[in-house]
């Protein structure tokens, strides 16, 4: 047994060693943590291997001071585990063997003839074994090299206690007994990574307890049953663990981007304010310039010049009158009709004489070629009215469009008119 246990050892160390040297470069994380959800980080392990039963002298006399010679039997093994840090975790264990085989100086419960004595045994014992136990795990990997969600290979120390179960049959009496027993198990969990979901498990195991568990009633003997396992582990979700940096940083990025929205539609309303506060300075700069265009004309009485450099006329002789219009308009209201019926009069009594109308804008508003299109229309209008409602004689009268190039009144609020002469 001595080299079967030695060879498995042997082969876990050098295991150890290569998984070390292929394990890759990764961040390390040495907490705090924040602990997952009761269903998270839970895995189901299923296995096989090795045990024996062997016993240890704590009255050191000279009967129970003997060499046992115990074969090694098949095992299976199974678990269920959570890992409620990267570090710490519990599990729920249970192992067993049918023909687990001893031999002692004392014939015992479980006495059976069909197993090979040696030469300094008298006794044979055969029995089926199991144990059931709850045990607390320790990453200790992790715990003294810090966490990493892809580190290879972990060493995870377990402890734990539970019962025990011995069933056999005695040959001298044919009685089939059973034994249960308080125990005690610890050992080394060898955890290689294969991926995510799946890791590989060698696991060197001892349960203890008292030695009439085989049914050999030796008082003063502790048994002890080693065992080597190796199994599969699945890992449910979810199966990694976060830093409380990470978590919070995760958390602020979440609410940074449910935020982020919002964010952008404030930046648009402060532009959209900024637009109507420009929008709001230039109109108040318009009103500005057109309450000191009224205040100009009120001081100089809305005096009209003397005369029109285009054409000569005078206005203080023969016929006159100026229409003015609301801001970006050209049509003749009801006041001015009555007002054009008089210079109509005047032109129907003078066939002879040639008029002119000139229509003006303003250029504080519109661009140039604009306000040329809305001279033009003011004149036509006027011109339209005195012909078609009037019977003025067309060809008397010219209509002329002089955009915003003639400051007229002096005023620009005055200049949004069409004079006639």
């Amino acid at each position: 047994m001595k080299k079967v246990l030695l060879t498995l050892a042997l082969v876990f160390a050098s295991t150890a060693l290569f998984a070390a040297d292929k394990n890759t470069e990764s961040e390390k994380s040495y907490g705090p943590y924040v602990t997952n959800g009761f269903w998270d980080n839970w895995y189901i392990n299923l296995g096989a291997g090795v045990n024996t039963w062997g016993r240890v002298d704590v009255k050191n006399d000279a009967v129970s001071d003997k060499h046992y010679k115990n074969k090694v039997t098949w095992m299976i093994e199974g678990s269920v585990g959570k890992w409620i840090t990267p570090i710490f975790g519990a599990r729920l264990h249970g192992q067993g063997t049918y023909g687990m085989t001893s031999v002692s100086n004392e014939k015992g419960a479980f006495y059976n003839t069909n197993v090979d004595t040696y030469s300094w045994g008298q006794y044979g014992h055969k029995i089926g074994y199991g144990l059931i136990d709850v045990d607390g795990m320790v990453n200790l990997s992790n715990w003294i090299g810090g966490y990493r969600e892809d580190r290879v290979y972990n060493a995870v120390g377990i402890a734990g206690v539970g019962v025990a179960f011995a069933r056999g049959r005695n040959d001298a009496n044919g009685d089939w007994s059973t034994n249960a027993e308080f125990a005690m198990s610890f050992g080394l969990n060898n955890v290689f990574r294969v991926c995510e979901q799946v890791d590989i498990n060698l696991e060197l195991k001892a349960a203890m307890m008292r030695q009439d568990f085989m049914g050999e009633g030796k008082v003063g003997m502790v048994g002890v049953i080693p065992s080597i396992t190796a199994g599969v582990a699945y890992k449910f979700k979810q199966r990694n663990f976060s830093t409380a940096s990470a978590f919070a940083a995760a958390a602020v990025a979440a609410a940074a981007a449910e935020v982020a929205p919002y964010q952008d539609r404030i930046k648009d309303l402060e532009n959209e304010l900024a637009n109507a506060n420009d929008r709001a300075d230039k109109l108040a700069g318009d009103l500005a310039n057109a309450n000191k265009d009224l205040k100009d004309c009120k001081e100089n009485a809305c005096k009209r010049p003397k005369g029109y450099g285009a054409n000569g006329a005078n206005l203080e002789s023969g016929v006159s009158y100026t229409v003015f219009f609301p801001i970006n308009k050209a049509n003749i209201t009801k006041k001015d009709m009555v007002n054009l019926g008089y210079v109509a009069d005047e032109i129907n009594a003078n066939p002879g004489q040639k008029y002119t109308i000139c229509g003006y804008a303003d250029k504080q508003t519109g661009t140039a070629a604009y306000n040329m299109t809305l001279s033009q229309k003011r004149a036509d209008n006027v011109k339209k009215v005195l012909v078609e409602k009037f019977g003025c004689n067309a060809d008397q009268i010219e209509a002329i469009g002089y955009g915003d190039t003639v400051d007229k009144y002096g005023a620009q609020i005055l200049n949004r008119a069409a004079y006639v002469n």
